[in-house]
C-alpha cells in the first residue's frame, strides 16, 4: 500500500487530497482457456483527507462530506495518481 497527495480539481474547485492505495488489477470474468476468472483488487482504500483549496486559503473537508463523495472522488484520485507516474 502507497500513502498518496494529489491535488485534483473536482466540480470545478481545486482540491487536495490524501489516503492510500494499492496498485489495481481489474477482474476477468473467464480467463483464456475457459476457466473462471477473479475479481478486481486494489486502487484507492482510504481518503484520509480532502482539502478544498483557494488561492492562498484552504479548507479541510469533514470526514461525512469525503464518505458521500468517495465514489467521485476515488476516480478522479486513481486519475491523478496514474498521471504522476505512481
Amino acid at each position: 500500500m502507497t500513502n498518496f497527495t494529489v491535488q485534483i480539481t473536482y466540480n470545478g474547485h481545486t482540491m487536495l487530497v490524501k489516503g492510500s492505495a494499492s496498485p489495481y488489477v481489474p477482474a476477468r470474468f473467464y480467463l483464456k482457456n475457459g476457466d473462471p476468472g477473479y475479481p478486481a483488487e486494489g486502487g484507492i482504500e482510504e481518503i484520509t483527507e480532502a482539502i478544498m483549496v483557494r488561492g492562498k486559503r484552504e479548507r479541510k473537508l469533514s470526514d461525512e462530506w469525503i464518505d458521500m463523495n468517495m465514489d467521485s472522488l476515488a476516480e478522479l484520485v486513481y486519475e491523478a495518481i496514474e498521471d504522476q507516474g505512481r
